[in-house]
């Protein structure tokens, strides 16, 4: 008897033991997750009797507000639908939370009350974003799969955040059932990985001028050249006799690109390609995809990553920072979304800027934009020309195992003293020097006469 009274004694003090460490494990590790997923819907139905901070773009017009019903719970409102979906996301009872809603929670609804002393009302957020611009993006984009990104690269603000097909929060609940086409959810700046065709050039170039290469480099251009048994060719198999490495660039030339990579070795190409972002954490208000460099496995694995194709895959995010350094001589302003918070009292709290940081040697980055400026000027990006603006600019074909290529432009302007970075992309969108090019010129032109 007392041999069966031990056993249940060490029994129910297994269980106890076991329970105590469940319920600790689902505390600590496990109800912290829950707690934040964006399709719990608990932790916004608890914030339905708050008034929610408002969401304005950077002149002061409202993109998010919280209106009061009738039977006194608050109602998110989005007056400009779908315009600003993916960077700022939605609030709702029966979706949850994304986006800026979502990572900016502590500061628009309940919790902000520690910070305001138990307010009502939560911290209103002033983004960097231009509604007026963000119009025009979508209008170019119309009937597209693809985005518009505009930073200042001498602040970081980011100006303009759309990726197409969007779709507002009314859509998104009538049309669940049914299937939202297109990936409207999908927010193809920060989330969408593609190959970045020619604009990684950017990437293969630095690489050499680190090294000490000089743009008047010469190279043999072949159409097709043979790299251990395998081929790299030019577009259209087109041949270019000897160019200098400069002129390599303008005219967007593989072959030449190649030679480049092969010269250097794996271990360069990937500790420039680690340098300048890719295969690395980014820090953002939003989640950002890591950029993919793999490791080159072969030569000819080398050879084609060099210039953007083979495993490299990149977010049209990425392709800005490393067009932003170049702009701003080498130095990166990290885009921020954020220009500033207000309590409803009106006083102003402090908001924390990411540092800058040096991605290119001054001499590197105004080598590498004096290349970009002749691409527009002469080669690959003419379509983007702009008069009495110069224009520096690379584009990118990024072939796919199947179907016309991704449209690849990103670009600086006024090339002397650049105060705007554009990186477009449209899925299967064909040459990057036709349609991002020309869409790219379309956005410029409107931004430059608005201004």
């Amino acid at each position: 008897m007392n041999n069966r009274n031990q056993f249940l004694g060490y029994l129910l003090l297994f269980l106890f033991v076991s329970l105590a460490l469940r319920l600790g494990y689902l505390e600590i590790q496990i109800f912290p997750t829950i707690r934040t997923h964006p399709r719990n819907t608990r932790a916004v139905l608890r914030e339905l009797s708050f008034e929610r901070g408002k969401i304005l773009e950077r002149n002061g017009k409202v993109i998010a507000e919280s209106l009061q019903n009738k039977r006194g719970s608050y109602q998110r409102r989005y007056p400009y639908k779908k315009l600003f979906l993916h960077p700022v996301g939605y609030f709702d009872p029966q979706l949850g939370f994304s986006g800026l809603e979502k990572e900016l929670n502590d500061y628009l609804g309940t919790q902000s009350q520690k910070i305001q002393n138990g307010k009502k009302q939560g911290i209103t957020v002033v983004l960097t974003l231009d509604v007026n611009l963000q119009k025009k993006a979508f209008d170019l984009l119309k009937g597209r799969k693809g985005v518009i990104l505009a930073i200042n690269s001498q602040t970081g603000e980011i100006l303009t955040y759309a990726s197409s097909p969007s779709v507002s929060l009314e859509e998104i609940k009538s049309d669940m059932k049914k299937g939202l086409k297109g990936q409207p959810l999908l927010d193809r700046i920060s989330q969408g990985l593609y190959p970045p065709g020619s604009v990684f050039k950017i990437v293969t170039l630095a690489a050499a001028l680190e090294e000490g290469w000089s743009l008047s480099k010469t190279f043999k251009a072949p159409a097709i050249l043979k790299v251990d048994g395998g081929t790299i060719t030019n577009y259209q198999k087109k041949s270019y006799g000897i160019l200098t490495l400069e002129k390599a660039f303008e005219k967007s030339v593989n072959t030449v690109f190649a030679q480049v990579a092969l010269a250097l070795g794996k271990e360069k190409l990937t500790k420039e390609a680690f340098k300048l972002g890719f295969n690395q954490k980014v820090s953002f208000s939003l989640p950002v995809k890591k950029s993919n460099f793999p490791y080159p496995s072969t030569r000819v694995d080398l050879a084609w990553q060099a210039v953007g194709q083979g495993r490299v895959l990149t977010t049209p995010f990425q392709i800005g920072i490393l067009a932003s350094a170049i702009a701003n001589g080498g130095v990166l302003k990290p885009p921020f979304l954020v220009k500033k918070l207000r309590t409803p009292q009106g006083k102003v709290l402090s908001v924390a800027l990411p540092k800058k940081r040096v991605l290119f040697r001054p001499e590197v980055a105004l080598k590498i934009k004096k290349a970009m400026v002749n691409a527009v000027d002469f080669g690959t990006g003419k379509q983007a020309k702009l008069a009495g603006i110069k224009v520096g600019g690379k584009t990118g074909t990024a072939e796919l195992d199947s179907g016309k290529p991704h449209s690849w432009f990103v670009c600086f302007a006024p090339a002397e003293k650049p105060v705007i970075v554009i990186v477009t992309l449209v899925e299967h969108g064909g040459l990057g020097g036709q349609e991002a090019a020309t869409l790219t010129r379309k956005f410029l032109k409107y931004f430059f006469e608005k201004s």
